[in-house]
C-alpha cells in the first residue's frame, strides 16, 4: 500500500511558469477584445442617440416652419441676420450662407444654389429670425439652422424650399457626419395667404368670404341756431353686420351697434346711446376654446338740451334699443346656437349673425320763445321706432361631393322718418292745411341676399315704403321699389305771415338753394338698389357656381334740406339737415383651392 500511495504521488505535477503566462495572455486578448466591442457598441450607441436628438430638433424645427403663415414666409430672413450670417468671425457666422452662388443682381443671400427671400423689418418669428439657435440635449450642444429659400430661384411661383440643419461638435464617432438635413415645400395658389385664414403654409383649402352689414344711417343738423353754439347734431340709427372668411381656419365677426345721439357745440361733444354688442370666433388651433361668442347690448340714456336767447335745442334717443351678436364656427343647437332669421342653425358649421332694434323714438326738436316770437316746438327730424328687427347673417352649408356654398343676407326694417316739421306756434299755419313733415319715409323695409360657391341662388334684393314730400298744396308720394336712384325734384316751401304785426318767414329747401327742377348734385335722391354675380368656368362645366355675389340697398333718400327761419328779417334758424338712412349689403367671394400644377 505504502509502494502504491508513493507512486501515485511521482506523478502530480503543476503547471510551469511559461504555461501560466501564455494562459494569462490568452485570457488578457480575450478581454481586451471584449472590452474594445463593448467601447465600439457603446460609441455607437451614443451617435444614436446624437443623431436621434439631431433628427427630433429638425423635425420639430420644419414643423414650426410649415407651421408659420405663408405671408410671413413671404418676408423671408431679416437683412440684419443674414448679413452676420456671412461675416467671418462673428459669433452668428453660418458657412452655409454665401452671397455668391446663386446670381442675380444686388446683395443676394444663397443657400445652395437658391436665394434668400429676405426683408428690412420682417416679424421676428423663430424658427427663420433669427435663423440660427442652440440646443442643448444632455452632454451635447447642437445647433439648429432654419433656411428659406426660392424654390428654382423662380421668384414669382410662390413655391419655397424649407431647409432644416441640425449638427453638433464632437461627434461620439469619429470620421463620421455630425449633421442631419431634412427639407420640404411651402406653396400657396393664389388668393390664399391671409394669415387670418391661412396660418399655416399647407395646401390651400377653399376659400369663402362674406360680408353681410349695414351701415350706421345718421341724419346730421348742422348751421346755426339764436344763442345755441351749434356745431353738430346727429340722430344715428342702429348698425349690424356679420362677417365670415373660411379657408384653413374659419373666423366670424360681428357687431351691433344700437342708436344713439351726439351733440356739438364749442364745449366739445355729448353722446348718448350707442350700446354696442361684438363677438368674435374662430378655430385657430392656437387659440383653442375660441368657437363660440354671443353677446346682447340694451340702450341706455336721456335727453341731450341746449339752451341760449329763450331757445332751447333738445335731442331724445331711443334709450330700450336692444341687439345682439353672435358668432360660431360649429352652429349645434343647444351647445352652439347661432340665431338664424326664423331658425336655429345646427349643422356643425360656421355661421353669424347680428340683430338689432330701435323700440322708441329718436328726435331733434327745436323750441322757439322769447323775443323770436314764442313759436313754439319744431321737429326738425325723427325717426321712429322699428316696427320689427333687422337682421344681418353669414352662414357656411355643406355639400356633398362639392365645395358647399356661403350665404349672405341682411333684412331691415325702418320706422317712420319726418324731415322739416313746423313750428307748433306758427302764426297762420292753418294756410298749410294738411302739412306734416316736408320729408317723410314711412313703411320702409328691404332685404339683401346673396350667395357664392356651389349650386347657389341668383342675388336678390327687394326694397318697399313710400316717400312724401310736400308740393306746395298737399303730398306727393313716390313708392319705393328694386332698381336705379330716382332724382325727387322738391318745391321749396316759402311761407311768409305778418298777421301778428311781426313777419314770421319760414323756408324749407331740399337742395341747398339748387334748382331741383334738373338734376343737380345736392338734391334729394333715392338710394337705389343693384346686384350682379359672376360665375365660375368649370371643367366639367359647374351651373350655379358663383365665385362672386353682391347686392345693395341705399338708403331710401339722401338729401340735404335747409330750414331756415326768420323773426322781423332777423335769422332765428338757419340750418342744413343730412339725411343718410344706411346701406344694406351682401358682398361675397369664392375661390377654390388652387393647385400648384
Amino acid at each position: 500500500m505504502v509502494k502504491m500511495i508513493s507512486r501515485l504521488r511521482e506523478k502530480e505535477g503543476g503547471f510551469t511558469l511559461i504555461e501560466v503566462m501564455a494562459a494569462l495572455g490568452i485570457l488578457l486578448v480575450a478581454f481586451l477584445a471584449m472590452i474594445y466591442t463593448a467601447n465600439v457598441a457603446f460609441r455607437n450607441i451614443a451617435l444614436g442617440r446624437e443623431r436621434q436628438s439631431a433628427t427630433g430638433l429638425a423635425n420639430q424645427t420644419m414643423e414650426q416652419m410649415r407651421a408659420l403663415p405663408f405671408s410671413l414666409l413671404q418676408q423671408g430672413l431679416q437683412n440684419a441676420d443674414l448679413l452676420a450670417s456671412t461675416t467671418v468671425g462673428n459669433a452668428a457666422y453660418d458657412p452655409n450662407i454665401t452671397t455668391t452662388t446663386c446670381g442675380g443682381s444686388g446683395v443676394v443671400y444663397c443657400f445652395g444654389n437658391e436665394r434668400i427671400p429676405r426683408g428690412q423689418n420682417p416679424t421676428a418669428t423663430p424658427p427663420i429670425i433669427p435663423h440660427q439657435s442652440s440646443v442643448v440635449i444632455g452632454p451635447t450642444t447642437f445647433t439648429v439652422r432654419a433656411y428659406l429659400t426660392y424654390y428654382g430661384n423662380q421668384l414669382t411661383s410662390n413655391t419655397f424650399r424649407l431647409s432644416v440643419i441640425v449638427s453638433w461638435a464632437n461627434s461620439a464617432v469619429r470620421g463620421v457626419s455630425t449633421q442631419v438635413q431634412t427639407q420640404s415645400l411651402a406653396f400657396s395658389g393664389d388668393g390664399c395667404i391671409s394669415s387670418q385664414t391661412h396660418p399655416f403654409a399647407a395646401p390651400c383649402q377653399p376659400y369663402f368670404y362674406t360680408q353681410a352689414s349695414a351701415d350706421t344711417g345718421h341724419i346730421d343738423i348742422t348751421g346755426s341756431i339764436a344763442g345755441i353754439g351749434l356745431r353738430n347734431a346727429t340722430l344715428s340709427l342702429p348698425d349690424w353686420n356679420s362677417d365670415s372668411q373660411v379657408e384653413q381656419i374659419s373666423a366670424i365677426q360681428g357687431v351691433t351697434n344700437l342708436s344713439g345721439i351726439s351733440f356739438t357745440n364749442d364745449s366739445g361733444t355729448t353722446t348718448q346711446g350707442y350700446a354696442r354688442a361684438t363677438a368674435g370666433a374662430d378655430n385657430d388651433p392656437a387659440q383653442p376654446g375660441n368657437d363660440y361668442t354671443s353677446n346682447t347690448a340694451t340702450n341706455s340714456g336721456g335727453t341731450i338740451t341746449a339752451n341760449g336767447n329763450s331757445n332751447s335745442f333738445t335731442l331724445t334717443p331711443s334709450s330700450t334699443d336692444t341687439g345682439s351678436a353672435t358668432s360660431t364656427t360649429d352652429a349645434v343647437l343647444g351647445t352652439n346656437p347661432c340665431p338664424l332669421i326664423g331658425t336655429q342653425e345646427s349643422d356643425a358649421q360656421p355661421c353669424g349673425s347680428g340683430v338689432a332694434q330701435q323700440a322708441g323714438t329718436m328726435s331733434a326738436v327745436l323750441k322757439v320763445g322769447g323775443s323770436s316770437g314764442n313759436l313754439g316746438d319744431t321737429t326738425l327730424a325723427s325717426v321712429g321706432a322699428m316696427p320689427a328687427s333687422s337682421n344681418a347673417l353669414t352662414n357656411r352649408n355643406i355639400q356633398t361631393g362639392t365645395d358647399g356654398l356661403m350665404h349672405g343676407e341682411v333684412s331691415r326694417s325702418m320706422g317712420t322718418v319726418c324731415i322739416g316739421g313746423l313750428p307748433s306756434n306758427l302764426p297762420g299755419k292753418g294756410n298749410l292745411a294738411g302739412f306734416g313733415c316736408f320729408l317723410q319715409i314711412s313703411n320702409f323695409t328691404d332685404k339683401v341676399t346673396a350667395e357664392v360657391g356651389a349650386n347657389t341662388a341668383a342675388p336678390t334684393v327687394t326694397a318697399s315704403g313710400t316717400i312724401s314730400y310736400w308740393n306746395g298744396t298737399g303730398y306727393t308720394n313716390v313708392s319705393l321699389a328694386p332698381g336705379a336712384s330716382v332724382h325727387l325734384s322738391i318745391p321749396t316751401l316759402n311761407f311768409v305771415d305778418a298777421s301778428t304785426g311781426h313777419v314770421v318767414q319760414l323756408i324749407i329747401r331740399g337742395g341747398s338753394n339748387l334748382d331741383c327742377s334738373i338734376w343737380v348734385s345736392g338734391c334729394p335722391v333715392t338710394g337705389g338698389t343693384s346686384s350682379s354675380s359672376t360665375f365660375g368656368v368649370c371643367n366639367p362645366a359647374c351651373p350655379n357656381t358663383r365665385i362672386a355675389a353682391f347686392a345693395q340697398s341705399n338708403s331710401p333718400v339722401i338729401a340735404n334740406i335747409q330750414y331756415t327761419l326768420l323773426y322781423d328779417a332777423q335769422t332765428v334758424v338757419n340750418t342744413t339737415i343730412h339725411v343718410d338712412l344706411s346701406t344694406v349689403l351682401v358682398n361675397s367671394t369664392y375661390k377654390a383651392a388652387p393647385s400648384a400644377g
